[in-house]
């Protein structure tokens, strides 16, 4: 019995799902399969004997390129493919980039280093964040222009001091100084310099960063008047009611900002939501127990239409910006900030009397040392769901 072939109904009807997945062409499709991504993305690979092994073949994304010319494009590499021919076009010879090239010999300068930091902080740390926090790391190169050019292996503490000594704010001074420490750092790991780092040093003459002050939350007492104000405000006008939607669901789950506004239908299952650990702080999946109130949040949500985010901007229909969090939060009258509704949420915990573990796992946050992590294996949602229905009943008026 053959398999079954693609037709053009099928391609066309191929939706995407939590995991990449492919639909094969049958016996007589010479390898031909299409590829669905979970961002729906649709492209058309084949699969041939190539070389001594099993190599998969790009034939371009679909429908720009449709099942009969992906067809007939694999029936060709196959015909290829058997007589000895590698159907793959010669690849261009690669070419290293001038970076990369002094990095290799040796002979890399300070702004091939803050380059290669920031490509690596991107990778490991910055997350969804990344871009902005590249453009902020990027800033350093108008503060110390005349080393940028200059082998990091020969720089002294006399340059570094002069550089940053230049630098007329003391709080620039001590930015700038860490990030070309942290630079500097790489470059010895690298093997690029053997004298000691001197911006560690001309930082540590530095005056001391200010502490940041908390970002400024209610008691927990008024948060129920906000969810009353955030109502009506977003009542008042069509345009304010996913932004005011998005402020409740924030309060009633006390979850971050732009893991609210992130929010996809696909990751809420019944009374739970599940958030990938790729939009999580601590880049860990993080599951959140959905109260009574803050399931009839959704509910008022899915009314407005949004396909794909939960609460799209009301403009674009894209991801609404972290920012417009505190534009609400002023229409409506308010100075605090909107992460100081998770420090509301604590305060409750602690006065009454919600043990200090389960508070810190509602918040997705570590508890202890890396010993105590990986001796706790659960994640005590039961336990979570209880004390977040009773946050919610509290701030509601139930309680």
């Amino acid at each position: 019995m053959r398999s079954k072939r693609l037709t053009p109904a099928r391609c066309e009807g191929a939706k995407p799902h939590r995991k990449t997945y492919t639909l094969g062409d049958g016996r007589d499709g010479h390898g031909l399969a299409l590829r669905v991504l979970p961002t729906g993305t649709r492209t058309w690979t084949q699969r041939l004997f190539l070389d001594g092994k099993i190599t998969n073949i790009g034939l371009g994304g679909y429908p720009a390129v449709g099942l009969d010319e992906a067809r007939e494009a694999a029936r060709l590499n196959w015909h290829k493919s058997k007589a000895g021919i590698d159907p793959r076009r010669p690849r261009k010879p690669k070419v290293v980039h001038p970076r990369r090239q002094r990095i290799e010999n040796g002979t890399a300068t300070l702004d091939d280093c803050l380059v290669e930091t920031i490509e690596q902080r991107r990778r490991n740390q910055w997350g969804r964040s990344a871009d902005k926090q590249a453009k902020d790391w990027l800033t350093t190169r108008r503060h110390v222009p005349e080393l940028l050019g200059q082998p990091v292996s020969g720089i002294r503490y006399g340059q570094a001091a002069e550089a940053i000594g230049a630098i007329r704010s003391p709080i620039i001074a001590r930015k700038v100084a860490t990030r070309l420490a942290l630079c500097v750092d790489w470059a010895i790991r690298r093997e690029l310099r053997e004298l000691a780092n001197p911006f560690h040093a001309m930082r540590d003459e530095l005056p001391r960063m200010p502490r940041h002050e908390p970002r400024a939350a209610l008691a927990h007492r008024d948060v129920a008047g906000v969810l009353d104000t955030l109502r009506e405000w977003g009542e008042s006008r069509p345009g304010n009611a996913s932004r005011a939607l998005a402020l409740e669901f924030v309060v009633l789950t006390a979850v971050r900002v732009n893991e609210a506004y992130g929010a996809e239908w696909r990751e809420i299952q019944g009374d739970v939501w599940e958030i990938p650990a790729g939009r999580m702080k601590a880049k860990e999946r993080h599951t959140v127990p959905l109260s009574p109130a803050a399931l009839d949040v959704l509910r008022r949500a899915r009314e407005l239409g949004g396909e794909s985010l939960v609460f799209p901007s009301p403009r674009s229909g894209t991801e609404m910006a972290s920012s417009r969090a505190g534009e609400a939060l002023r229409a409506i009258g308010l100075r605090c900030h909107a992460h100081g509704f998770r420090a509301s949420f604590r305060t409750w915990c602690g006065e009454t009397g919600v043990d200090r573990e389960l508070a810190e796992l509602c918040l997705a946050h570590r508890i202890g040392s890396t010993t105590e992590q990986a001796y706790l294996r659960s994640d005590y949602i039961e336990r979570r769901r209880t004390v977040m229905s009773e946050w919610a009943d509290y701030i509601t008026g139930e309680y």
